[in-house]
């Protein structure tokens, strides 16, 4: 059954075609604002709703991004220190049965990782610093624009 058709399907005045489904969406679209405001407000949070969404996800790419170059870093890291520690083990004799290893070297081993740690510890916190920044301009930016909606509409409703 056509909108345009009774149940007995025939058409409404004898006429093919209708102006009941016409009038249906004038009527619709004529409703007064206290109306939509319901819908607006609605679609409006959806709005915010996806901005600080998309704000979320943007900073915590961002910061995984930067995480992975610490975690190559790290790593990198690590594959330095054993492979010093390997290298000062071959020329010291540890091949040949000869377990004394001169402490300096143990100092300068255990110097290189604490550093290297160190740095590494302070980039994850810049990283962090940085994306709390990120997600902190998003909001400031989201209360600006909320605050000139707020003066537009009270300087229209004047």
């Amino acid at each position: 059954m056509t909108a345009h058709t009774s149940k007995n399907s025939k058409p409404h005045n004898g006429s093919p075609h209708s102006q009941e489904p016409n009038n249906t969406l004038v009527q619709l679209l004529s409703k007064s604002e206290e109306f939509w405001r319901p819908y607006r407000s609605f679609a409006k949070a959806i709005l915010a709703s996806q901005r600080d969404a998309l704000a979320y996800l943007d900073a915590n790419r961002r910061l995984f991004d930067e995480i992975r170059d610490i975690l190559r870093k790290e790593q990198d890291l690590a594959l330095e220190i054993s492979q010093k520690s390997l290298d000062r083990a071959a020329k010291s004799g540890w091949a040949e049965g000869d377990a004394v290893v001169d402490p300096s070297e143990v100092s300068a081993m255990f110097e290189v990782a604490t550093s290297g740690w160190q740095e590494l510890g302070e980039l994850w916190m810049h990283a962090h610093m940085r994306s709390l920044e990120t997600i902190r301009s998003y909001t400031a930016q989201g209360a600006k624009s909320a605050a000139a909606v707020r003066r537009s509409a009270a300087a229209a409703a004047t």
